[in-house]
């Protein structure tokens, strides 16, 4: 049965993943116990396991219903004189006061760093050097005494002390002399290995000491991922690998290398992947054998660019849901160093969201990690809102000074944060997001593609998902982001699925949208999608045909191509009549009996040389269009009761890297004649600056609208001091049930509004950060 964990029955099988427990529990337990009890020991038995999950299913509720936490992130070196020196029981109870002062209800703090230091009296592992006070220790019990859940921060892939004993669990690269630092730390030797025995030596006996010594009631364990992100030579990957392929670790090829190169790779890829879903597996088993109601998470799980991979005898069968391997939560710190947070927070919550998990980003008070610059109250105010009208949760990244002690400004800040948030919580509670649209971001494609530059086209990692949320949330249609490990189970509940030019992607999925579309549903696919196998191969043209819709002529030789619309479309939806720019490779193709949207035209025949070579016109190597139409570039096709409209082209890639608002407003146009205005349930009009969702809750239908700031800036980071509010925002939505009341939350403000068949429509006079109209239909 798929979601089962692969290990003999008994108390770990009972202790599995709460969530799969809970999903299984018609069958796990009662066939356990009916199968290897006697009948004397089985009422018995059964009640102890109903108990447990009780238990497991209380403790899942919680992380949902908290929506206001602080993470307290303490990464010390080994030469800090001080390492939590001010923090006594004392300062941990008054730093507890001070987090409920805030309107804080959860606290992340450390029990063990990326440098491989515990942060209490550890037998395990090494304390810090400097450790005189149980900073755990005391910072658990102040958070018990004041009603606080504690989350336990678990360090996974960085130590710089357990190299003196054991080397060979270190990442090395072919020359056997030199070991990488664990991601920002500054000392080498300091990357640990899956391949390496240390989580069986180390980390799960140190979970063990953690939890039978403080019950936390959560562990967020913090980088497990990236056990497997550096290319390793160790002793263990050696023998390992040649188990799984019968080969020898490969180098990294370069460009000029052929396929066989790149594929032996990609076999080594896929192996240290797989690893993860071992690593995840056992120890979040091995947590819930100790207590069944810690919840878990894993750093970076639940997000579509680590996927986990499931491998059987040598190949990629599946990507496993983040249920499947224990979580009972997700949470990520996935905010760079610069980049706008509201937009990744954004993207990255359309996908959580998907995952029937309770979830939530860290929001750092700071620009990037390891510093104290202290960012804007609206700031934090506008990426709360963006998290909770995506279905998640707040938490915001605060870093202690050595001693342990924190900045009193910052829990002003906090508290002016949640302060906003508080009143706001209400109709998110047990709400979930709506969507008729879906885009695919394929595991496959974000894990794998990157590898294979040759191959693949540039940016075909994550640019074409990027740029395909930026113009679906400007545009105002709700959507949500899939990936191949639950996109097939939420097909049903789909209309339209986009498929923004996903290179690799798994066949199960390319036959599972081909049996969608045919089924009724529509699909907007573009570029190259399906081109290739994981392991970077070609693949049989005829599958890709059957997901496209449309015959394979082969790949146009110029480096940029134009589309140019039809006159029908342009003058439909308000589009200029000139020919639009892509770059990347584009295909040649054939579509019989299909509606043409509109054709290529190649660059002028002069661009090339006597010698065939492509040669710049202008300084970035465009060309222009010739007159001549050199077949489609956009075509709908009726397939079985459905619909296709393929497009040639990395056209969400090009939206990503250039903004050209003609490619926004051209593939918005794509998305309306795939489903219409009047089918669509939500319809906004609004700046491009705000986002719009909508969500079911017990009352009826929840609108959100988020607005971000606009303001002239001349740094990387982008910040938000100051913002423009919207004004006269209108909103239809399709609600077929008897509307009783519209109000404006948190105000309950009570709204005008007017019904057209099944449509309602309503107008916000005023949006500042934040607004949620309440549709009330119950």
């Amino acid at each position: 049965m798929r979601g089962y964990f692969p290990s003999p029955p008994g108390v770990e099988n009972l202790a599995r993943s709460k969530a799969l427990a809970k999903e299984r529990i018609s069958e796990g337990p009662a066939y356990l116990f009916r199968r290897h009890l006697p009948m004397s020991r089985r009422l018995i038995a059964t009640t102890v396991c109903l108990l447990i999950l009780v238990a497991s299913c209380a403790a899942a509720s919680w992380y949902s219903e908290v929506f206001r936490k602080v993470h307290l992130d303490y990464h010390l070196n080994p030469w800090i004189r001080d390492a939590a020196a001010a923090v006594t029981l004392e300062e941990a109870r008054r730093q507890m006061r001070m987090m409920k002062e805030a309107g804080v209800e959860a606290v992340e703090f450390f029990a063990y760093d990326h440098f491989g230091h515990a942060f209490y009296p550890s037998k395990i592992v090494r304390p810090h050097p400097s450790l005189r006070n149980d900073y755990y220790g005391n910072m658990r019990q102040a958070a018990r005494e004041e009603g606080l859940r504690a989350i336990t921060y678990v360090n996974v892939f960085g130590g710089v002390h357990l190299f003196t004993e054991h080397p060979d669990w270190y990442v090395v690269d072919k020359t056997g002399k030199n070991y990488p630092a664990a991601s920002w730390l500054p000392q080498d030797r300091s990357l640990i290995c899956a391949s390496s025995p240390y989580v069986e030596k180390v980390l799960k006996p140190l979970l063990t000491e953690i939890i039978t010594r403080y019950a936390p009631d959560a562990i967020w364990m913090d980088g497990g991922n990236w056990l497997v992100e550096r290319h390793c030579y160790c002793r263990n990957c050696k023998e390992k690998f040649r188990a799984f392929a019968g080969e020898d670790i490969p180098d990294h090829p370069s460009e000029k290398e052929g396929e066989e190169a790149w594929r032996k790779w990609m076999r080594w890829k896929l192996w240290r992947r797989s690893q993860i879903y071992k690593f995840l597996t056992g120890v979040t088993r091995h947590i819930h054998s100790l207590r069944p109601e810690i919840l878990v998470t894993d750093n970076n799980v639940g997000r579509y660019i680590t996927g986990v991979a499931v491998v059987e005898k040598g190949k990629l069968v599946r990507w496993a849901d983040p249920k499947e391997v224990g979580m009972d939560f997700l949470s990520c710190d996935p905010v760079p160093y610069a980049g706008n947070h509201a937009v990744i927070l954004s993207r990255e919550g359309r996908y959580q969201s998907t995952l029937a998990l309770p979830f939530d980003f860290h929001s750092e008070r700071f620009q990037g990690w390891g510093e104290w610059h202290l960012r804007e109250t609206t700031d934090f105010k506008i990426e709360c809102s963006t998290i909770l009208a995506n279905g998640g949760r707040c938490f915001i990244a605060d870093q202690p000074w050595p001693d342990g002690t924190l900045e009193a400004a910052v829990y002003q800040r906090v508290k002016e944060t949640y302060e906003f948030i508080k009143p706001r919580e209400a109709p998110y509670r047990n709400a979930q997001v709506v969507s008729e649209i879906g885009v695919l971001a394929a595991e496959t494609t974000t894990t794998f593609a990157a590898d294979l530059r040759p191959l693949a086209p540039a940016g075909s990692r994550t640019d074409a998902v990027n740029g395909a949320h930026l113009a679906l949330v400007q545009e105002g249609f709700p959507f949500q982001i899939f990936s191949e490990a639950n996109l097939k189970s939420a097909l049903a509940k789909l209309k339209l699925v986009v498929v923004p030019e996903q290179v690799m992607l798994l066949e199960e999925t390319m036959a599972a949208v081909r049996s969608f579309v045919e089924s009724g549903g529509r699909l907007l696919v573009t570029g190259q999608s399906g081109f290739l196998n994981y392991d970077g191969s070609r693949r049989d043209t005829s599958l890709v045909e059957r997901l496209l819709g449309v015959r394979i002529k082969g790949t146009r030789r110029a480096p940029v191509n134009y589309l140019e619309l039809t006159p029908a479309l342009q003058t439909k939806f308000n589009l200029p009549q000139l020919p639009m720019m892509v770059r990347g490779p584009m295909f040649a193709f054939e579509a019989e009996g299909a509606e043409p949207l509109a054709h290529t035209l190649e660059p002028r025949d002069d661009v090339w040389d006597e010698k065939g070579q492509w040669r710049h016109y202008t300084v970035r190597g465009a060309m222009p269009p010739s007159r001549t139409p050199a077949g489609p570039a956009a075509v709908l096709l009726n397939v079985g009761k459905g619909k296709i409209l393929y497009v040639a082209g990395n056209w969400f890639t090009t939206y990503r890297r250039e903004g050209n608002p003609t490619v926004r407003k051209m593939l918005a146009a794509f998305i309306s004649t795939l489903l219409p205005r009047e089918e669509q349930a939500l319809i906004v009009e609004k700046p491009l600056r705000v986002e719009a969702t909508l969500m079911r809750n017990e009352k009826g239908y929840l609108v959100s609208l988020v607005n971000s700031a606009i303001q002239k800036q001349s740094s990387e980071s982008v910040h938000a001091e100051e913002v423009e509010p919207a004004t006269n925002i209108k909103v239809r939505l399709r609600a077929p049930e008897t509307v009783r009341a519209v109000r404006l939350l948190p105000e309950g403000t009570s709204l005008d509004f007017k019904r057209s068949g099944d449509k309602v429509d309503f107008t916000v006079q005023r949006l500042e950060i934040q607004a949620a109209v309440q549709v009330e239909t119950r």
